[in-house]
């Protein structure tokens, strides 16, 4: 019986720790800023990004770094994501250590 007790116990931790969620799921949706004073929203689907509800371009994701592709394929741009909350993003970019804070907008 206590065999039994402790393998439950192994299994529902090591499960729970198995099972953590991704938090990058979060991406997905409308978030909004300000750059310069001028209010910015992008729009995260699966795989493509809208700024400003202007033609979506693709990105990608590896872990919490999100590649930004030009439509023409000429360049990329690179940021890492995190999330404090669950309606505040944080974009920072590797090269230069700058952080902006997104909001989720809420309908």
């Amino acid at each position: 019986m206590r065999t039994v007790l402790v393998m439950v116990l192994i299994f529902t931790v090591g499960g729970c720790a198995w099972f953590k969620p991704d938090p990058m799921h979060r991406l997905a949706g409308e978030w909004q800023s300000e750059v310069g004073g001028y209010p910015i929203v992008l729009t995260y689907s699966d795989n493509t990004v809208q700024v400003n509800g202007e033609a979506p371009t693709r990105y990608t994701r590896e872990g919490n770094r999100i590649t930004i592709i030009s439509a023409d394929g000429e360049y990329d741009e690179t940021r890492l994501v995190s999330f404090q909350g669950r309606n505040t993003m944080v974009q920072t970019d590797p090269l230069t250590g700058t952080g902006r804070a997104y909001t989720r907008v809420i309908d």
